[in-house]
């Protein structure tokens, strides 16, 4: 297998998921100020629709970080449950903000594990790899050792 190819695609699959979850943070901004300014905002409807794609978006982000790497639990539990600050826009919906700082923090952690995954130099890939039997259909193929992915951020 080429390794290279397979850090591309792991950085390839890492930006599909922040692309995604910033256009849907941006359509849920959108749609909330819109709604907003017109005085059609319903805050039970809407919440319940933009809490759904939301967690649609970080399932996705989990189970997509848990094939493409080899994570703790405690590598999971920041994209399950990251630290979060209270602090919300004054004069906004809470639940809204809420919404919208659950996706920033998510899309800050997949950013950080693409930056990782990107600084790793080719002649090094082989120190971040791990094989994982069925990784592909019917194949085999490596993982990137998230643990290791990070130990390195926090050497900087």
């Amino acid at each position: 297998m080429d390794l290279q190819k397979n850090k591309e695609e792991i950085k390839r699959r890492l930006l599909e998921l922040i692309e995604r979850g910033s256009s849907l943070r941006e359509e849920i901004e959108k749609d909330y100020r819109n709604k907003r300014a017109k005085g059609t905002f319903g805050q039970e409807n809407d919440i319940i629709k933009w809490s759904r794609q939301s967690f649609e978006w970080v399932n996705k982000c989990i189970t997509t970080v848990e094939a493409l790497f080899s994570p703790s639990i405690l590598v999971i539990n920041r994209i399950k449950r990251p630290k979060m600050d209270g602090l919300y826009p004054s004069g906004e919906n809470f639940k809204w903000a809420g919404i919208i700082k659950y996706m920033d923090v998510r899309l800050e952690v997949l950013d950080e594990l693409y930056q990782l995954t990107n600084s790793i130099k080719e002649e090094e890939l082989s120190d971040y790899l791990e094989l994982n039997v069925g990784l592909e259909a019917g194949g085999t193929g490596f993982k990137i050792k998230i643990d290791k992915l990070l130990s390195k951020m926090f050497k900087k």
